[in-house]
């Protein structure tokens, strides 16, 4: 399921401020070199200026717009933290299927909680609750 966000309501869960328009709506995070118009993407290093100034990003998640005149900008005081609620917001974690896999090994003692994962060559001991 692809999650959608608008720049504005992504700034306003991170404590940001919109440079350009708010209603920008953001279907992920991508790297400089392989965003698109529908991405969001990250510049905090100066080396990676000319690559931030080309990027086809629809909006740039920065702690200084002055680089940046006349792009859509999600400003930020500590990017980083930001980018990390944003990466979670956008590309949520997605839980493991319930089962245990064939390859892991669950002694005959052991009791597994209901819709509980065991992970392929994980090992389960006796007694284990």
């Amino acid at each position: 399921m692809l999650t959608t966000f608008t720049l504005g309501e992504l700034a306003s869960r991170v404590g940001g401020k919109v440079v350009g328009d708010p209603a920008l709506p953001i279907a992920g995070v991508r790297p400089l070199d392989q965003a698109e118009a529908e991405h969001l993407s990250f510049y905090h290093n100066r080396r990676y200026l000319e690559a931030a100034q080309a990027t086809r990003a629809g909006a740039l998640l920065v702690a200084d717009p002055a680089p940046f005149p006349g792009r859509v900008l999600l400003v930020c005081g500590e990017p980083y933290a930001a980018l990390g609620e944003i990466l979670r917001l956008l590309h949520p974690a997605v839980p493991p299927p319930p089962g245990v896999h064939p390859s892991a090994v669950v002694a005959a003692s052991a009791v597994l909680g209901a819709g509980v994962s065991i992970a392929p060559c994980a090992v389960i001991a006796a007694g284990v609750t």
